[in-house]
């Protein structure tokens, strides 16, 4: 009796310095996050310079609404699925939804950023490469100064009016270090990142164009214009918007392991995703944090469910797309207007008339690759489209047709007709179609806002913060 005793006493002792190592600091519902699976997730997301109070809370107030998707993922039953369940049971494999070997959520996530920043910068106007040569002036330059800085500019200007190389130039003359020696090629530039003379120069200029002399704050400019496009390619910023996806979901509380979870080989036979799962290991050392782990595993499976479900699914709907930006059009108005369309150049009036009529009653989201498809065959070039929301000095055409301005395009070289078909938008879009993906963007954003404000007011969780700041 006394040895029986003596053992449950040793068993109360060892449970109380558990709880007491280990406390809660998180409840929902019946469920508790204890601090050691907390700072786990804390640890991984914030390296140790870090991690502070401000952090702390930050991650907090993150990590809690995850766990709130993670127990309503659960009462719904979604542990019953068969990729969760292989997850929790054993790790070997996830069936997931697409064939790349990318977390679906990664993936999702990663086209919406994309889409939603180049709608902004294909109807801010686009992107251009210029290079300059810059004669710079000193804040204080007197009358003596800026006189002769603007007679070398003129000099150089006409110089290369003359035929004289530009990358030599600036190599040689400009006084913009960092660029002079690439020949005064700058990066490819959006509105909104240079200074404002600078930047309605450049987009002022066609392809190969050189612009006259001009002054800033910061001295004599020339620039020659060496590209344009409406927004770079997904593929070319695919892997760094993978990184800042996976980063925002981390800080969000997703665990870094996610993408592992959802991306290994994939296979033949069931077209599935599968991962290969740490393989528990003999030892008590490693028992927790293999645990942890697979924990971690199994909550990110229920989160996609769950998300999927919840917000994805219903994000798509075009009829509920709609709804939204009928309730919140004002938020999509604008001051000055936009023309929403196609410009384009083409070889013949005939090839014109062949051209609105394909657009004719077709979805705007689909002209330019209607149009594409129809011209651009067997390696000839029939067209030239650009797309998008054209402010006034965006593109030659639109400015000479649609807002009457003095201008005159520049036409490709066997493509010399040049017309635009679409629509001026005075005060804003109309339709949603014609700003879908920053209407998808922000739909897709309430829906999770309004989903999470639901499920805090439904569990009303408790998170005990003395724990969390003393365990820093």
């Amino acid at each position: 009796m006394r040895h029986t005793l003596l053992l449950l006493f040793i068993l109360f002792t060892s449970l109380m310095t558990k709880a007491q190592n280990d406390p809660v600091v998180m409840r929902i519902g019946d469920n508790e996050i204890r601090l050691r699976e907390f700072m786990y997730a804390y640890h991984k997301n914030y390296p140790e310079s870090e991690r502070d109070r401000k952090s702390l809370e930050a991650f907090a107030d993150s990590y809690l609404d995850y766990q709130l998707k993670v127990k309503a993922a659960l009462d719904a039953g979604l542990d019953t699925i068969q990729g969760v369940r292989e997850s929790e049971a054993s790790g070997e494999s996830l069936p997931a939804r697409t064939s790349f070997g990318v977390d679906p959520q990664v993936e999702n996530e990663a086209h919406l950023l994309y889409k939603s920043a180049r709608a902004k910068v294909e109807a801010s106007g686009g992107m251009v490469k210029p290079a300059h040569i810059l004669l710079a002036l000193p804040q204080n330059a007197n009358e003596r100064q800026r006189r002769k800085a603007q007679r070398r500019a003129d000099s150089l200007y006409q110089a290369i009016k003359a035929g004289a190389d530009f990358n030599e130039l600036a190599s040689k003359y400009s006084d913009d270090k960092s660029t002079a020696a690439k020949g005064g090629e700058l990066p490819w530039l959006s509105k909104g990142q240079i200074v404002e003379l600078f930047e309605r120069v450049a987009y002022s200029l066609e392809v190969g164009e050189v612009s006259r002399p001009f002054l800033s704050e910061f001295g004599y400019h020339i620039i020659k214009l060496k590209d344009k496009q409406p927004f770079y390619p997904y593929e070319a910023q695919r892997d760094e918007l993978y990184r800042h996806v996976e980063l925002n979901l981390m800080r969000k509380g997703v665990a870094q392991d996610t993408t592992r979870y959802f991306s290994k080989n994939r296979s033949t036979k069931a077209k599935a995703i599968t991962f290969e799962s740490t393989k528990r290991k003999a030892g008590a050392d490693r028992t927790e944090n293999i645990s942890l782990q697979d924990k971690e595993y199994r909550d990110a499976a229920l989160v996609y469910e769950i998300t999927d479900k919840v917000v994805w699914q219903k994000a798509h709907d075009e009829k509920a797309l709609a709804s939204y930006f009928k309730r919140h059009k004002k938020s999509f108005r604008w001051k000055q207007p936009r023309f929403s369309g196609v410009a384009f150049y083409v070889r013949t009036y005939e090839d014109v008339k062949k051209a609105r009529q394909l657009l004719k009653d077709q979805p705007a989201t689909q002209w330019k690759d209607i149009l594409e498809n129809t011209f651009n065959r067997d390696s000839v070039i029939g067209i030239r489209v650009e797309t998008g929301l054209f402010l006034p000095g965006d593109h030659p055409l639109v400015d000479r047709d649609i807002y009457k301005r003095a201008v005159q395009p520049s036409p490709y070289i066997g493509l010399h007709i040049g017309t635009t078909y679409g629509k001026l938008l005075r005060k804003g879009p109309s339709e949603y179609t014609e700003v879908r993906e920053l209407v998808l963007a922000d739909y897709q954003e309430h829906l999770e806002n309004e989903w999470v404000a639901n499920l805090r007011k439904h569990y009303r969780p408790t998170v005990y913060w003395e724990e969390l700041i003393k365990a820093l």
